[in-house]
């Protein structure tokens, strides 16, 4: 097994600590944390980790966040929309993991005309933009990223500039694409995403 599914799994046994805190604050606070990290480290290992422990891993997280949404509902603080969990969205991540990718696009502009508000609607958003991007249609992912990218505030944002980056590169839109790469880098610059820009970018855009 992969070492990062051990490192996660560790992780999710540490939640037990929760009994210590003495003030709610406290234990939301930590819940919303470890639902942020959980996330990003199951979007880390998508690739290299199998089905099996992919649903595993995104069941562990909507329990984290059942567990959160019933602590913050007892202390009367509201939640982070930032770390919502959706079924109907971990439903059809699984169908782009399993190559289902018409059924997700379906899906999604299904799910994105019941949702016309709330944080989870970028995340259908970002997920319908990489579902356009898998059957090469560029131009169509583009207002999905955008819109994405334009919010005021969400966890997805240094991924639709990326997104965005290579759209306006592999469409001849130098400029724009230059311009993007630096707005990602100068508004996220130590995130693991600008990094990856750097490696995919920096020798055509940003010579030195």
């Amino acid at each position: 097994m992969s070492k990062y599914f051990y490192q996660l799994l560790a992780f999710l046994i540490s939640t037990q600590c929760f009994a210590y805190y003495d003030e709610p604050d406290a234990i939301i606070e930590a819940l919303e944390a470890r639902v942020v990290k959980l996330e990003n480290q199951l979007k880390y290992i998508m690739e290299s980790s199998d089905s099996d422990r992919i649903n595993d891993l995104e069941q562990r997280m909507i329990n984290l966040q059942a567990t959160m949404e019933r602590r913050s509902k007892a202390s009367g603080k509201v939640t982070l929309q930032s770390v919502d969990v959706d079924q109907a969205l971990v439903n059809i991540r699984k169908m782009i993991k399993n190559q289902e990718i018409k059924r997700a696009q379906q899906a999604l502009e299904r799910y994105l005309k019941e949702h016309k508000t709330g944080a989870n609607r970028y995340e259908a958003l970002y997920y319908l933009g990489d579902v356009y991007l898998l059957q090469g249609e560029l131009l169509k992912a583009e207002p999905m990223f955008n819109e994405v990218a334009n919010t005021s505030s969400n966890r997805l944002i240094p991924d639709a500039l990326l997104r965005l980056v290579t759209i306006y590169w592999q469409t001849g839109r130098q400029e724009k694409a230059s311009q993007t790469y630096h707005r990602l880098l100068n508004k996220y610059p130590t995130s693991s995403v600008a990094q990856l820009a750097k490696v995919q970018y920096q020798n055509w855009i940003d010579p030195s």
